[in-house]
């Protein structure tokens, strides 16, 4: 099974130097435990200098050895530096010493790099296993590369994809779009808090006109303006799967939000709309709202602290008259138009939609209950075996 288990033994230095000599080309061990022993950091030392060298060791433990001290820390920092492979690491001083919390930041960067390497590796054997990745502030642009490579190679393809790290930069963007062009299994992107520049948005942008498989595209938290978010909406226009935009908290106004009311005036399947924490005031409200009265897929939108006052919800108002999908509307933090007439008015535009709704659901439920007695009566009426004998004399009567 690949392990190799060295435990409560009282190994010598001679018998460690022995060991590795075959370890650093070894490809057979995927598991490597020496604990309980009489180790010192010396023999620690040459493990890893071994360790460096080899590339198949997936989960070392190293503990239990009263002799080591803290410096074991630095010396599997050290490690993690340069193998690709280890993706769990277990150690501990037999002198009671923790690691520094610098060190300690060394020792997990690597092994969340490399169990990342080693996901990637899984889908090469296994595509289905490559299916929900996130990329947070421990992984950078090299890491983006990497997944880059596997996502165009994988068949089956991730089915989301979350980036949350602030380390990728354009490189990194670059990367991803590239590969996710020429995946269409994606389903879900999110991406917040990104620092990939104007290129590297519009690289995405570009990679949504041709992907047609997303239903989620999130950008939270990112400096776009106004033309970044006309690229990412314009490419959105034609994609019939989308079914959730996100662009809370973009830095964008009224040039940004005119783009994304061209979107939805005719989408027929977005269902959820953020847009909240930007700049829109009653100008950006004012170009929206037409498109919410013509839109007829659009289930619940956000504009949340958007500087929206009387005029701005009165728009809103005029806007939902017409509307008979939109069933909620989150307007907190607009205080200078969160009361009033109008803000009425946006609520009995909501509650009509809403008891629509549910008529129509009720509807359907009566429909489908109706179907399934029509069924079973049919069933009973024509037991299994007897069908065809029931069906027999009226296909007589039509070839006659």
């Amino acid at each position: 099974r690949g392990e190799l288990h060295l435990n409560y033994a009282p190994h010598t230095l001679a018998d460690i130097a022995r060991m590795l000599e075959a370890l650093p080309a070894d490809e057979s061990v995927l598991s490597l435990q020496l604990s309980h022993g009489d180790l010192c950091d010396e023999a620690v030392a040459q493990l890893c200098s071994a360790l460096k060298r080899n590339r198949s060791v997936r989960s070392v433990v190293v503990c239990g050895h009263p002799r080591t001290t803290g410096r074991i820390y630095e010396l599997f920092a050290g490690v993690l530096g340069e193998n690709r492979s280890i993706s769990h690491l277990h150690a501990g001083a037999g002198d009671g010493s923790e690691a520094s919390e610098d060190v300690r930041a060394r020792i997990d960067a690597g092994l969340r790099r490399n169990h990342l390497a080693e996901q990637i590796r899984f889908a090469a054997e296994d595509p289905g296993v490559l299916c929900d990745i996130t990329l947070d502030d421990r992984y950078g642009d090299a890491e983006a590369v990497l997944l880059a490579d596997a996502l165009a190679q994988n068949k089956q393809g991730a089915k989301q994809l979350r980036v949350t790290s602030t380390n990728i930069t354009e490189v990194g963007a670059r990367a991803l779009a590239g590969a996710l062009r020429r995946n269409d299994k994606l389903t879900s992107l999110s991406c917040y808090a990104g620092k990939y520049g104007r290129a590297g948005y519009l690289a995405l942008a570009d990679m949504l006109a041709v992907n047609r498989s997303l239903q989620r595209v999130v950008f939270e938290k990112a400096e776009l303006g106004d033309d970044v978010v006309a690229a990412i909406a314009g490419a959105l226009t034609s994609s019939a799967a989308l079914k959730e935009l996100s662009l809370g908290d973009c830095g964008f106004g009224v040039g940004g939000v005119r783009a994304v009311a061209a979107l939805i005036e005719d989408h027929p399947s977005i269902h959820e709309l953020f847009l909240s924490n930007n700049d829109l005031g009653d100008d950006g409200v004012r170009a929206l709202a037409p498109a919410l009265a013509t839109n007829k897929s659009l289930w619940k939108v956000y504009l949340c602290s958007n500087g929206i006052g009387p005029a701005g919800m009165e728009e809103l108002a005029t806007g939902l008259e017409d509307n008979s999908s939109i069933q909620g509307m989150p307007l907190d933090g607009n205080t200078r138009g969160y009361r009033g007439a109008a803000r009425f008015r946006i609520l009995q535009a909501l509650k009509r939609n809403s008891r629509a709704a549910r008529k129509g659901n009720a509807g359907q439920a009566v429909a489908r209950r109706e179907a399934r007695r029509a069924s079973s009566r049919s069933a009973r009426r024509h037991p299994a075996g007897q069908e065809e004998a029931a069906e027999e004399p009226a296909r007589k009567r039509a070839k006659k």
